[in-house]
Parts: structure tokens; C-alpha cells; sequence
């Protein structure tokens, strides 16, 4: 289910609801309760001209028509509360892959 909700909400963040000055919105994960009434989105940005605060107090705000998007493709009985959230693990893994390569530049020159 997590999967499946993941997906639409790409689609829909593509197709039905553009986010002005967002950069790239990726639905990263998506983590539903046993009992499927709620489903915590974690989204990343790139390239965004907007802080992250500013893109999840947007998705809040229009919680409502994106979850009425998410019912009009999810095949489910319930369709899941959303709460969005910021994963910042993409911005991480691209400052821990620049320090690596400065490392290796590093070793480069001493080994010269």
C-alpha cells in the first residue's frame, strides 16, 4: 500500500498539483498505519527555490485536494490522512559524496 500511495502522489505532484518554485519534489517514502487511516509522506527537494518549511506548509494546506486526488486512484476502501514531511537524506548523501571526493583528491596529491 505504502508503494502504491507513494506512486500516485509522484503522478499527482507532476500531472495535478505543481508547487511553483519547488525544484524537483520527490515523494521519497511513504509509511502507513496497520489499520490504513494515516500515511506520513516524506518528501525531498532539489533545486528548490522555496525553503522546505515553505513546500510542506503548502502541502498541508492543500492536504485536502491532494488527498481527494489520492482517492480518485488509490483502488482502497479508506483512503489514508496524509502528513507530510522533509527527508533531508538526499541533501546528506550529497554532502557526504563531496567530502569523499575531497578525500580522494587528497590522498591523490599526497600519493603525487
Amino acid at each position: 500500500m505504502s508503494d502504491e500511495i507513494r506512486s500516485i502522489l509522484g503522478t499527482i505532484f507532476i500531472s495535478d498539483i505543481q508547487i511553483e518554485d519547488s525544484g524537483l519534489l520527490t515523494v521519497s517514502n511513504v509509511e502507513v498505519t496497520s489499520d490504513l487511516r494515516l500515511a506520513k509522506v516524506f518528501i525531498s527537494l532539489l533545486n528548490s527555490k522555496k525553503s522546505p518549511d515553505e513546500v510542506i506548509n503548502y502541502l498541508k494546506h492543500n492536504r485536502k485536494v491532494i488527498r481527494y486526488h489520492l482517492g480518485n486512484k488509490l483502488n482502497a476502501k479508506f483512503v489514508p490522512d496524509l502528513r507530510f514531511y522533509y527527508d533531508d537524506s538526499l541533501k546528506k548523501a550529497e554532502k557526504i559524496g563531496k567530502l569523499l571526493t575531497k578525500i580522494r583528491k587528497n590522498e591523490n596529491l599526497d600519493n603525487s
